[in-house]
């Protein structure tokens, strides 16, 4: 969370990466047997976790999709700005899937903040 400026393996914004490109090829891989298994039994269930932390996303643009293979260390607060961009981009897919997929229930959640060791870190 808010991590140091850095590139995944595949040359994506590391936070854009592990939060959200992850995540998305996870569900697009399991997706099919999601959809039969709704279809057969009636429930499948998509659950994302998101953040408030969404709100910090850069504030013209949401996410900044010409800058998603550098790694955006172009700001005070950088970090911060790049974890909210990839809450926001997982917040905008689940929404996304929800409307396309009808069959399947979805939702996203903020977890909250608790006693962890990637929250009793911060300031």
């Amino acid at each position: 969370m808010a991590s140091s400026p850095a590139l995944s393996t595949d040359g994506y914004e590391i936070q854009f990466a592990t939060n959200f490109l992850g995540h998305a090829l996870l569900i697009k891989h399991f997706l099919p047997l999601l959809l039969s298994t709704a279809s057969a039994h009636g429930d499948a269930r998509i659950v994302s976790l998101t953040s408030t932390g969404f709100t910090v996303a850069p504030r013209n643009h949401g996410i900044v999709f010409s800058d998603l293979r550098t790694t955006q260390n172009y700001e005070f607060g950088a970090k911060w700005t790049r974890y909210g961009q990839s809450k926001l981009a997982i917040l905008l897919y689940t929404a996304k899937l929800a409307r396309r997929y009808p069959v399947l229930s979805t939702a996203i959640v903020h977890p909250g903040v608790i006693a962890t060791d990637l929250v009793t870190s911060l300031n």
